[in-house]
């Protein structure tokens, strides 16, 4: 958000931004009674009301206290799923996904607290005895207490910004919309320099080792 705020002021200064922060599911509703002109959500979106524009993929993560022992990562996600996990509600599209992810690899969520906000999540797990599985970007990066672990076999979170289907947009709103896109390019563009920068030091590295 505070990215976003900055490229708007920059490039459609008249605009006034107001953001509703909330879960995907609750958002779906705001957007079809026409409370919001567009929302950037979790899919799958399967309400056909909206208008589903794709936006980007990102890992998810487990995020645990740095006390809890665990196998050699990737952790496996039936090992994981055994851990008191907080997590968003169902039907929350996160939770619905890692569910779908759970019965795949033959086993069930233990969920024994239920939260919507992401940072809350991440309270209570440096906290004590919980773990959970986040986005990664969207893990806080001050959890000292905290840190985070690769899980085999679970599917990437998928962002995109829905609209409802028969409303207008006005240029205030495309404004916006244009300024997401552009964001999400340079988002993944500073990725796959990064993947190349990796590739370009792997074989140098290999043959100091050597």
């Amino acid at each position: 958000m505070p990215a976003l705020v900055a490229e708007l002021r920059e490039r459609a200064p008249g605009v006034r931004l107001r953001v509703n922060e909330g879960a995907s599911e609750r958002l779906f509703g705001e957007l079809v009674d026409g409370e919001l002109a567009q929302a950037v959500v979790t899919e799958p979106v399967n309400d056909r009301r909206l208008a589903v524009e794709s936006l980007l993929e990102e890992d998810l993560v487990g995020v645990v206290n740095r006390d809890v022992d665990l196998p050699r990562e990737p952790v496996p996600l039936s090992v994981f799923a055994q851990l008191p996990l907080v997590l968003p509600p169902a039907p929350n599209p996160l939770r619905t996904e890692l569910a779908r992810a759970a019965e795949s690899a033959g086993t069930t969520l233990t969920v024994p607290v239920e939260v919507e906000g992401i940072r809350l999540i991440a309270d209570l797990v440096v906290a004590g005895d919980y773990a959970s599985i986040l986005p990664e970007t969207a893990i806080p990066p001050d959890l000292p207490r905290a840190r985070t672990v690769r899980i085999a076999d679970l599917p990437p979170r998928r962002l995109a910004i829905v609209a409802a289907r028969d409303a207008q947009m006005s240029l205030a709103d495309l404004a916006v919309r244009d300024c997401v896109r552009l964001l999400v390019g340079k988002q993944q563009q500073a990725r796959g320099d990064g993947r190349e920068q990796v590739r370009s030091r792997a074989p140098h590295a290999s043959r100091q080792r050597t």
